[in-house]
């Protein structure tokens, strides 16, 4: 059961950060220091996304638990009394290719809850270099909703040489409902993110939300601090649109399009 939970889990995890972050580059705006765009929106919420792709790997290794060995081709996991290493050799995973480095985890678990670390060590993929520690708590009320938590201190280099760090924790609950429409999904903690030369503070007092008929989160406001510039963004009031609106200290506004 408990092996059941935690698949079912990283899976839905996997599919919200497609829905949370958002999936294109804004090729026709200029960055400037004193505004707030959608690039910038895109990269406080996009980092899950480089390590979603291996939640289903925690998975698999989880549930076969006390099978250490080489379990594909590429890639060989090790156990111990608290948790497993996989050391990955020129892999191809989920249609990624050229993985490789090490990945740890370290987890307890109660009979609703689950708690792991993970750690990447020089972790390669398609180009990109994850060093660093995520934390995981996931939980579940039953049959009706699961809630994660992931706090993170970890450093991804692109492959153009850029360098994205995130510290802090992000909270997502999700809430089965009876179609898509009413299955919720809600963000909310306090992170940081370093970019681009900027640095974003995130604080997400309440919640912001969205649904699994939209593409993008559609309600509530979070408040982002870009060198030392704090605004907020307000995704709307439930509408299932692509635009969020951003607000500026002396009340002006500016809406900006979270698709191309």
């Amino acid at each position: 059961m408990k092996a059941m939970f935690i698949r079912k889990s990283l899976l839905i995890l996997g599919a919200i950060t497609i829905f949370v972050s958002c999936s294109d580059d804004d090729k026709n705006v200029v960055v400037e220091e004193q505004q707030l765009n959608k690039t910038d929106v895109k990269t406080i919420l996009e980092t899950d996304s480089y390590t979603k792709s291996f939640d289903n790997i925690i998975s698999e290794v989880y549930i076969n638990n006390g099978s250490s060995g080489k379990n594909t081709e590429c890639y060989v996991s090790e156990y111990s009394e608290t948790g497993f290493t996989i050391e990955f050799d020129n892999c191809t995973i989920n249609g990624t290719e050229n993985v490789t480095g090490t990945l740890s985890a370290v987890y307890t678990s109660t009979e609703n809850e689950i708690a792991y670390t993970v750690t990447w060590n020089d972790f390669s993929f398609g180009g990109t270099l994850i060093d660093g520690t995520r934390s995981y708590t996931i939980n579940s009320d039953g049959e009706e909703s699961i809630g994660f938590s992931a706090t993170s201190n970890i450093e991804v280099t692109l492959a153009d040489g850029s360098i994205i760090k995130e510290t802090g924790t992000k909270e997502i609950t999700f809430t089965f409902g009876s179609s898509l429409e009413t299955s919720i999904y809600t963000l909310s903690g306090e992170w940081n993110v370093v970019a681009d030369g900027h640095t974003y503070i995130v604080n997400v007092d309440d919640v912001v939300e969205g649904n699994l008929s939209c593409a993008y989160l559609n309600k509530g406001t979070m408040s982002v601090s870009k060198s030392g510039l704090i605004v907020d963004v307000d995704f709307g009031d439930g509408e299932c649109d692509d635009i969020a609106k951003v607000i500026y200290p002396n009340g002006d506004e500016k809406e900006i399009s979270l698709d191309d």
